[in-house]
């Protein structure tokens, strides 16, 4: 549903994150990469938005945007390409825990269409949880490994954890 309509749902949080995206792209073009602040924002006072919510995640919609991809399309394509990873994780994860593929099919599916998720997708526009849910699947499966199976897979928990940090802080 997000590429049969013109436009985006406003949800509660969509026009904040929106116009991260512009501040992210701002940056880009002005050559102030990784800043954290907004220098456009508030006319021209500025907004350091970055400090609270990593812009790390939003370097991929902007460089779509910077190679002339409209803004619009550049969020909608973000939005699917984390959605469609957070499956595949939520996948690889279960399928890894349990050692069956329709487990890993199963979970994944239900997943894919919890009301939550859905939610913040669609109703909220919470962009900073949704990505949290790219990142779920690898906190419990680095748990796992860490618990039952082989320590050494601990990076699945770093990378877990980081990503649900940089996410939504």
């Amino acid at each position: 549903s997000l590429f049969m309509q013109k436009y985006i749902i406003n949800g509660q949080d969509f026009m904040f994150h929106f116009s991260r995206l512009d501040g992210v792209i701002d940056n880009i073009r002005s050559n102030n990469l990784f800043n954290g602040m907004y220098y456009n924002y508030l006319n021209g006072h500025g907004y350091a938005s970055g400090l609270f919510y990593a812009d790390i995640f939003l370097y991929f919609p902007a460089l779509l945007v910077i190679l002339g991809i409209s803004k619009y399309n550049a969020y909608k394509i973000f939005l699917l390409v984390l959605s469609f990873l957070s499956i595949l994780f939520m996948y690889l994860s279960v399928k890894s825990i349990t050692n069956n593929k329709r487990a890993g099919t199963f979970i994944s599916i239900l997943y894919a269409f919890s009301s939550y998720r859905l939610t913040d997708l669609f109703e909220r526009c919470a962009l900073g949880e949704f990505i949290t849910f790219l990142f779920l699947p690898l906190v419990f499966w680095g748990i796992y490994e860490i618990i039952y199976r082989d320590k050494n897979k601990y990076w699945l928990l770093v990378i877990g954890m980081s990503g649900l940090i940089l996410s939504h802080l």
